[in-house]
């Protein structure tokens, strides 16, 4: 009797057992196959090309599908503009994140007739019909401030000729007899578009462009500003040259020496 039932507690025993590991082995591989506790982030994709998007999604393990596209005037055709998850959402791995790409339309417009047209009036007119002023010329002339010519890629370019939107064009501006020199304006702590206008305004260009730290992107590039420019305000150039600008996102490179305050200032 007294084996009968050590027999029966041992098999109840190994059944409990066989039970529990049965258990235990199909917790792990549910855990593996579902990927229990391994979520990841879902990176920022929009503003970047799939060239930049995929070895991102990839070392992470995450897989991409395109599934629309659209055309956005002012950003450039190819890039990312939604993406499914949206970034900093945690998923897990093998996910799959659902992409909508902008459309590239090249739309072309015929250049409008500018020459004789004050500075002003020829780039407003130009930039109404989607062209890019990058360059102002200025030539001794006895029409001061008149556009003499209209040139892309150096080459004189007719009113009429039809160009894709977005195209740079340089203007060709008399300056008249004096060929006198204008002030540098103060361009710290403004964006480049500004910084592009105002110089514009003093008939200036913006010459080399240094970021301390290069933007990913062109939304991230909009958030730097100027904190040093040569030559400085006040100092006179020809009318037509160049500035350099160093751009950067730290306010502290604003300040100037005199403002920093010494180290021995925080433990006072």
């Amino acid at each position: 009797m007294k084996a009968t039932v050590k027999k029966t507690l041992f098999h109840l025993g190994a059944m409990a057992l066989l039970g529990i590991l049965l258990l235990i082995a199909v917790s792990g591989w549910l855990n593996s196959y579902t990927h229990h506790d391994s979520a990841i982030q879902v990176p920022r994709l929009t503003d970047l090309t799939m060239e930049q998007a995929v070895p991102l999604l990839e070392e992470l393990g995450l897989r991409y599908e395109k599934v629309d596209s659209m055309h956005v005037s002012g950003k450039p055709g190819g890039v990312i503009l939604e993406q499914k998850p949206n970034a900093r959402a945690r998923v897990k791995i093998n996910r799959i994140v659902f992409i909508t790409l902008n459309k590239a339309i090249e739309e072309s417009m015929a250049v409008p007739y500018v020459k004789d047209f004050s500075q002003r009036q020829a780039i407003a007119s130009l930039e109404g019909a989607g062209f890019v002023v990058r360059e102002i010329r200025f030539v001794p002339s006895e029409f001061r401030n008149l556009v003499i010519d209209l040139r892309h890629d150096g080459e004189s370019v007719e009113a009429g000729t039809t160009l894709p939107v977005g195209t740079s064009l340089s203007l060709v501006v008399g300056q008249g007899r004096s060929g006198g020199k204008v002030r540098v304006p103060e361009l710290t702590a403004l964006p480049l578009d500004s910084v592009i206008l105002i110089a514009r305004q003093s008939s200036l260009n913006i010459g080399e462009v240094i970021y301390d730290v290069t933007p990913q992107n062109d939304q991230q590039a909009s958030s730097f500003f100027v904190y040093r420019h040569e030559p400085v305000e006040g100092d006179y150039l020809p009318a037509g040259s160049r500035i350099k600008v160093w751009m950067t996102q730290d306010s502290n490179l604003l300040l100037k020496p005199e403002e920093l305050l010494p180290a021995e200032a925080f433990y006072n």
